[in-house]
């Protein structure tokens, strides 16, 4: 009995964060530039756990494996591991002239305090000293630090090279990084490398003025999943409620008869 209680109680666990990680997918299906992540999970077997049985002053503590009780084929489901689909999403036009869209991989940098963060999120626009700014207030890098305008006419080529009043004034640092990505997310669709001082190129991806990029979220195959998931979870804990049951059963009729 111990070995399906295990297995169920895993499964639903598995479900659970599963079901967490889909709602939040589906949460940010307008966030510009949002890149969705996959849940992985696998089955492995649970580890040999070990109580104390018998503790005191002359004897040391017996330990005794779990697994006399559990059995020793019990498995569990975990997470192992979550990986963030970094696939191009849809290209819309705004006609904002500081909307920004990267056509193929590479991110923009920004600034932060803890230093530079990657995104794909190109709503930008000027702060009160004429920074351009994520839409969280944090400046835009280019190649000569934070990309400051002046006033005229914003115009930014595929390059990334800005214009401002037609005057050249910097260029948008657009950069790639070594695949896999080894990033992580850090809210505010930013990200930012697991790997110190990560070796930056400069991206091969076209800049486009006045367009942003969605989400690379399928939305109806995503509420699908969601359904599925959340039934699967539901009949997880049907089974721990038998399992339960069934105990309870065994408790009552064994004190029943002594």
């Amino acid at each position: 009995m111990y070995t399906g209680l295990y297995a169920a109680v895993s499964g639903s666990l598995a479900h659970e964060k599963r079901l967490a990680i889909l709602t939040n997918n589906l949460a940010n299906t307008n966030t510009v530039g949002f890149k969705a992540d996959r849940p992985v999970f696998q089955v492995e077997p649970l580890p040999h756990v070990v109580r104390p049985l018998v503790v005191s002053e002359a004897s040391p503590a017996v330990l005794t494996p779990l697994d006399r009780f559990q059995g020793g084929d019990s498995v569990q489901t975990r997470l192992s591991a979550m990986h963030t689909n970094f696939t191009q999403g849809d290209l819309r036009t705004t006609g904002n002239p500081l909307d920004v869209a990267l056509e193929g991989r590479g991110f923009f940098a920004v600034q932060t305090a803890d230093g530079v963060a990657y995104t794909r999120q190109g709503t930008f626009s000027l702060n009160t000293e004429g920074v351009v700014v994520t839409a969280h207030g944090l400046p835009v890098l280019g190649d000569k630090g934070p990309l400051q305008l002046p006033q005229g006419k914003i115009e930014i080529d595929v390059t990334g090279q800005v214009r401002a009043g037609g005057t050249v004034v910097d260029r948008l640092r657009v950069v790639d990084l070594p695949q896999p990505y080894a990033l992580e997310k850090q809210g505010d669709s930013l990200f930012r490398s697991v790997v110190p001082e990560p070796p930056e190129t400069t991206a091969k991806a076209v800049v486009r003025q006045g367009v942003i990029e969605t989400a690379n979220v399928e939305p109806v195959r995503l509420l699908v999943a969601v359904i599925e998931t959340s039934r699967a979870y539901e009949a997880y804990q049907k089974v721990i409620q038998a399992f339960n049951d069934t105990a309870g059963r065994a408790v009552n009729d064994i004190a029943g008869r002594v």
